[in-house]
Parts: C-alpha cells; structure tokens; sequence
C-alpha cells in the first residue's frame, strides 16, 4: 500500500500542488498539506471498506456487483472530509488545528491497519 502510494500517488500529488502553489502564489499551502493527510487517511478507509481481491481476477460480469452502496458511502464519508475543511478553513487557525489533528489520526490508523504481527506467521 505503502509503495503504492509513493510510486503512483505522490508524484502526480506533487506535480499537480506545485502546479496551484504557482497559480495561487503560495496562499494554498497548508490546504495542499491537509490534502494529502485527507488522501492518506482515506486510502485507509478505502482499503479497510472495499472487497481485497487482485484487479482483474474476477470475470468481467462480476466485478463490482454489490459494491454500489459501498460506492455511496465512501462518497460521503469523502463529502464529510470536503465539509470539515470548508469549516475549518473560516476559522482562525483552524487548518492548522485540523492539520495537527489528521497527522495524528494518520499515525494511529496506519499503525493499527496495517500492523504485521511477524511471530504469528511461522
């Protein structure tokens, strides 16, 4: 997942922030900062909600059956995380609130996802 995310994920983030740092002059920079911990924290919800199966092993027909209301609510629990950084942006100080927040929930998450237990394993 990890790998994923650095490989594919980040470049392109990057390459689009830079992108909106030059048009907005640098205004947007802890919006972009949030951004990606918003990005990183729904990878996770994503991961932990969607069905684990490698892409393209199923037969055409059956890929993505049932998976419509799944579909619906990571769409809001998206519009949740769209509606808290509206809210928190009118604040004094609000992103950066908001910012400390997601970088602590990403480390709790993250650790408790995907922790690897190696003793188990033999």
């Amino acid at each position: 997942m990890k790998a994923a995310i650095v490989n594919l994920v980040l470049p392109i983030y990057i390459f689009v922030s830079i992108i909106f740092m030059i048009l907005f002059k640098g205004k947007i920079l802890m919006d972009l900062i949030v951004l990606l911990l918003v990005l990183l924290l729904f990878t996770v919800v994503c991961f932990k909600i969607l069905t684990k199966r490698l892409p393209f092993s199923m037969p055409f027909e059956e890929a993505g059956k049932g998976e419509a209301i799944v579909s619906i609510i990571l769409l809001i629990i998206l519009f949740v995380f769209i509606g808290v950084h509206f809210i928190v942006a009118t604040i004094k100080h609000g992103l950066l609130i908001y910012m400390l927040t997601l970088i602590v929930i990403n480390i709790l998450v993250w650790k408790r996802e995907f922790k690897v237990d190696l003793d188990s394993s033999n």
